[in-house]
């Protein structure tokens, strides 16, 4: 991230200081006072940014003295904001010395500068993951700061939200949507956001890559202020930059994303350069287009936007802001021209539609005609639009300034032409998406090449030419030692054949070295695109290298003798096939699900693992080939990935598991043969012992396979341990990441593990699984809103993710969204039906709606998939119960307990199951298991107590009540029960305080209210009792009772026509009601 663009500094725009003035003023005689002061320090403010330093003094003369104070006010800040920002710091003396007659306002003016300083050096209360270095620059909105990952001891740029807008609601919406959005954008050119979240303060923030470099708007003025700089080599410096950007733009716009803010400044050119298109504060998602141009409240006030416009003097990078508008940010049209002072886009390379405010028409042609203007400045020196009356110019899409100097440029004209079509002020002419000006700046690269390659073949034809005269030359004297007689042949030879043959020599030469030029070019292309592909397969750049290797293959017919360069694409696409598909079945066992980790997929001889080899050409149903296998893996560029991936596979295939090692072995020497063989998997020692050896020693796949082996002994802190200090050494290996961030989760430390998900994540930006697990961290902790995005950008990355969208429709289900929850659980479904979870998720929604049969069937079909998981069977069997099917429920409660002994849970629910079958010795003995199991598990003493209860076991009852209390002080269910014990026993005054304890924990208990209405009106206190039964009857209308008791305490008290109305109102909800039917 860098520290321009939508964060003006003060030499290339507004700073934070600056006062937003219209300055195409008219004689300063004719104006009001507030405007001449505002047209001075405009004019001041210009001086200063242009490198001057002109005294204040200067500006107080020729202006009326009752004046001087008041434009003293408004200069001493801005003289003191860039004397500050040169390096000087001027005293409060130096100024009461200059302005003696004014002390009071210097005094004031200088208290007001030094609260702006001090707010800016105030450090942000960043997450202890980053320490704050220096402030990088802000803007309207926000901060950008430059930080320290103490993760990885690294810099990285945190962006957060100025404190005045810390509570404002609007610009926190704004800022989330511009972390989500910049965020979803993942390519070579635009800066990966690495962490986002929230404040102490509830503010939000993100983190993204530090770029450090140069911006194309500094390279611009580099070129403007160094004429002897080699301009034919800036222009292609320039160019490339620009086509760099397109691409980058043209991925945009193929997601749906415009940027709305594209100059010079926001485009980053790093110190090794690659080029970054930053600041995506003012992107917006495309939408359906509007009918309208402008929101009808906004339609009648066009002049009072364009009155907001800046005229642009001292630079090309002002701001159109729309002001004093009050505008629904809830709707899609108007959230393109936002609150008071928002800024919009920067006005020399502003589309006229989007000067013009016609945000129906703000579509990907609006950044096309950016990109023009920021060629436009490549090519011309300047914008399309700069100078006086600049603003004008922009609303009306006068372009005749630039298309004239354009004409004048001595560049290629097919150049010129692409800036032209651009710049079309008729959107409907121009190109419509950046890409289009990628694919036409590439055309003009090939016709530029191709004209070199025709100028080289021109000078072989003229050498060969030359080579040949000299040649004929030395034949002409050889020829005269020749007998006479054969002279004449010879001659007529020559010249019939000759003429003939030299015609045919140079149109073949110039066929040859046509061909041979385009087929080693093509060539170069193809090694170079191989070897690209290397590096981005290397980086699980998987797509992004498979569209590398499909360019190289259409370059393939273009080589002369292409064979070898076949071979060698083969190879390629194979060890990419490979790469990608052991990667996908790693981040499948690694994405956690309902049930933990699902590993059995890639068991087997038909497992994926055994798929996945078998293609790449080993076959593991022998060892005739072990030798020839195991001499493939040694000499693949993907050895160690094949290598952890065969390690893996042996950890949980015992049917695979001797041939697996042992071709393993074969092909590696190295450290892990130390612990490949299964006898020492369980020698906790010896694990132990390898895993104090020097880390630094150990391959990244060698570590998370040790730690791995730790893992399944038991030795968590250990793997732990040593998984974070491998981070530490291996930054940029995505799995040594991953493996640490799982490890905290697995030793219960979900803050450490949030943090190297985000590190995992920033390393592989799209890696599905990565999402997911942060996204149940982050669930796990309370930050509901970033484990949704999570979970959401799981799926985006990968559409098939079956547990990320089972743990989204988990957190939608939580939340009330049962409609969405029903698709992500049925799109799972659909897209693996062979996924227990799948069906698990989409039971308990079903549940959750109250269709019982559907849900067990869901469950039914998981059980079916997954018979040995306890989970299952146990909330199949709650259904069950729901349903009256007891005995089925209770074989599936046993199954649980089968599966899983000390399934406190699944004890209980037997209790319960028996209990209802009146079996009181079953349910007693289920319930005391379920407390053997858990002594802290207060619910099986809760059920208990109902069980003694319902014997006439009081004592005991009461007992179990209390010791549930004891277990949990928060358990309202055990307080209510208790105080319904006791008002069967009598003693109303301690059921009441039981039953006011339970509602102070749990007040929406409907029950709750209607019994102790009914101890109150016992007690005569007739107006709390109706209050309680109210309160009931509100929470829920259906409770026949509180209907019944309302209407006998409305009858007693003379409200026969009300009490009528209760009656009714409880017969209808309970045509068996007791008091319904003496009534």
């Amino acid at each position: 991230m860098q520290a321009s663009g939508n964060f003006p500094s003060a030499a290339t725009g507004e700073s934070d200081m600056s006062v937003n003035r219209r300055t195409d003023l008219a004689d300063p005689r004719s104006l009001t006072a507030l405007e001449q002061i505002d047209a001075i320090c405009v004019a001041a403010e210009k001086d200063w940014q242009a490198g001057a330093s002109p005294p204040i003094e200067h500006f107080l003369l020729g202006i009326s003295g009752e004046l001087h104070e008041e434009l003293l006010t408004e200069l001493l800040p801005i003289e003191l904001h860039y004397r500050r920002q040169r390096g000087e710091d001027p005293p409060l003396q130096e100024y009461c010395q200059r302005f003696p007659d004014y002390a009071a306002a210097v005094a004031d003016a200088f208290a007001r500068a030094a609260e702006i300083i001090a707010q800016e050096a105030e450090l942000p209360q960043l997450p202890p993951r980053y320490e704050p270095i220096s402030e990088i620059d802000r803007g309207g909105m926000g901060v950008v700061w430059r930080v320290r990952d103490r993760h990885f001891d690294r810099p990285l740029a945190v962006k957060v939200i100025l404190p005045k807008f810390a509570g404002d609601p609007r610009a926190a919406t704004r800022f989330q949507r511009e972390t989500q959005l910049t965020g979803s954008l993942q390519h070579p050119a635009i800066p990966p956001v690495v962490d986002c979240g929230q404040l102490a303060d509830g503010s939000p923030f993100f983190s993204m890559k530090l770029i450090e470099g140069e911006t194309l708007r500094a390279l611009l003025d580099e070129r403007a202020n160094a004429p002897s700089l080699d301009q034919a080599s800036n222009l292609t410096k320039l160019l490339s930059i620009f086509e760099q950007a397109c691409q980058a733009i043209g991925y945009a716009h193929s997601t749906g994303v415009i940027h709305r803010d594209l100059k010079p400044s926001n485009i980053m050119v790093g110190a090794f350069g690659e080029v970054q298109v930053m600041d995506w504060g003012m992107a917006k998602r495309l939408t359906a287009p509007a009918e309208s141009r402008l929101p009808p409240t906004l339609g009648d006030r066009r002049d009072e936007i364009v009155s907001t416009a800046v005229e642009a003097h001292s630079t090309n990078e002002e701001y159109l802001r729309i002001s004093q508008l009050d505008l629904d940010d809830t709707a899609e049209l108007q959230a393109g021209l936002t609150r008071d002072g928002d800024v919009l886009g920067t006005l020399a390379y502003m589309s006229p539609e989007q000067a013009n405010g016609d945000i129906a028409a703000l579509d990907c042609r609006s950044d096309v005609f950016s990109l023009g203007a920021i060629l436009c400045e490549i090519l011309t020196g300047s914008p399309p639009y700069h100078g006086k009356g600049m603003w004008r110019r922009v609303l009306s899409g006068d372009l005749s300034d630039a298309f004239a100097r354009l004409d004048d440029a001595d560049v290629d004209p097919e150049l010129i032409e692409l800036c032209k079509r651009c710049l079309a002020p008729d959107r409907s002419e121009r190109i419509q998406q950046a890409a289009e000006i990628s694919d036409a700046y590439h055309q003009w690269e090939e016709q530029v090449r191709a004209r070199l390659v025709q100028e080289q073949q021109n000078r072989v034809v003229a050498e060969t030419r030359t080579l040949e005269a000299n040649k004929r030359a030395g034949l002409e004297r050889s020829r005269r030692q020749v007998a006479i007689a054969l002279a004449a042949t010879v001659f007529v030879l020559l010249v019939s054949g000759g003429l003939i043959g030299n015609w045919y020599v140079e149109k073949r030469i110039e066929e040859q070295a046509t061909a041979k030029a385009k087929s080693e070019n093509a060539r170069a292309e193809i090694i170079t695109l191989v070897a690209q592909a290397a590096e981005l397969r290397d980086q699980y750049e998987f797509e992004m290298a498979h569209t590398h290797l499909s360019q190289a293959k259409t370059r393939l017919p273009m080589v002369l003798d292409s064979s070898s360069l076949r071979g060698e694409l083969e190879a390629a696409s194979s060890d990419l096939a490979m790469a990608a598909t052991l990667d996908a079945i790693r981040s499948s066992q690694a994405t956690w699900a309902i049930d933990g980790f699902n590993r059995d997929f890639a068991k087997g001889s038909d497992g994926a693992y055994a798929q996945a080899f078998r293609k790449y050409g080993i076959e593991l149903s022998g060892t005739e080939k072990v030798g020839d296998f195991a001499s493939l893996i040694r000499r693949s560029p993907i050895r160690d990935r094949l290598l952890a991936a065969l390690d893996d596979w042996a950890t949980d295939d015992a049917e695979l598991r001797v041939p697996i090692l042992h071709l393993a072995s074969s092909a590696d020497a190295g450290e892990r043969q130390r612990f490949r063989d299964p006898q020492t998997w369980r020698d906790r020692e010896l694990l132990t012992s390898i895993s104090n050896v020097e880390l630094s020693a150990l391959p990244p796949a060698t570590i998370t396979s040790l730690a791995h082996r730790l893992r399944s002994i038991g030795e968590l802190e250990a793997a732990a341990e040593m998984l974070r200090e491998a981070a530490r050494l291996y930054p940029q290996d995505f799995w040594v990441v991953f493996d640490c961030a799982l490890m905290h989760s697995k030793i219960d430390q979900p803050e450490a593990a949030i943090g190297f998900y985000h590190a995992a994540r920033a390393v592989r930006p799209k890696n599905s699984a990565a999402h997911t697990n942060l996204g149940l961290q982050l669930d796990k902790v309370g930050r509901d809103f970033e484990a949704e995005t999570a979970f959401r950008a799981a799926i985006e990355y990968d559409p098939t993710n079956v547990p990320a969208l089972g743990n989204l429709g988990i957190m939608l289900m939580a939340t009330g969204r049962d409609e969405e929850a029903a698709q992500r659980f049925r799109a799972a479904v659909k897209i693996n039906p062979r996924n227990p979870n799948a069906h698990a998720n989409l039971g308990l929604l079903l549940k959750k709606k109250g269709e019982f049969e559907k849900a067990a069937a869901a469950f039914e079909s998981a059980i079916e998939l997954r018979s040995n998981s306890a989970n299952l069977h146990r909330d199949l069997g709650n259904i069950l119960a729901k349903l009256g099917r007891r005995d089925e429920a209770v074989h599936h409660a046993k199954e649980a307990i089968r599966i899983n002994p000390s399934y406190t849970a699944a004890h209980n629910d037997l209790g319960v199951l028996y209990a209802e079958l009146g079996d009181f010795s079953a349910a007693k003995e289920a319930y005391e298991k379920a407390s053997e199991t858990d002594p802290k598990y207060a619910k099986s003493y809760n059920n208990l107590a109902l069980l003694l209860r319902g014997a006439g076991q009081f004592d005991e009852a009461e007992a179990a009540y209390k010791k549930a209390i004891e277990i949990d002080p928060e358990y309202s269910l055990a307080y209510y029960n208790l105080g319904l014990h006791y008002m069967k026993l009598g003693r109303n005054d301690e059921a009441e305080e039981m039953i006011r304890r339970s509602l102070d924990i749990y007040p929406n208990r409907a029950a709750a209210h209607c019994d102790l209405g009914l101890l109150l009106y016992k007690k005569k206190l007739l107006a709390q009792a109706e209050k309680e039964y109210r309160t009931c009857i509100d929470l829920d209308r259906t409770y026949a009772k509180a209907h019944g008791h309302l209407a006998r305490l409305l009858e007693e008290t003379g409200r026969p026509d009300e009490a009528t109305a209760e009656y009714q109102e409880a017969h209808q909800m309970n045509r068996n009601s007791a008091a319904a039917r003496s009534n």
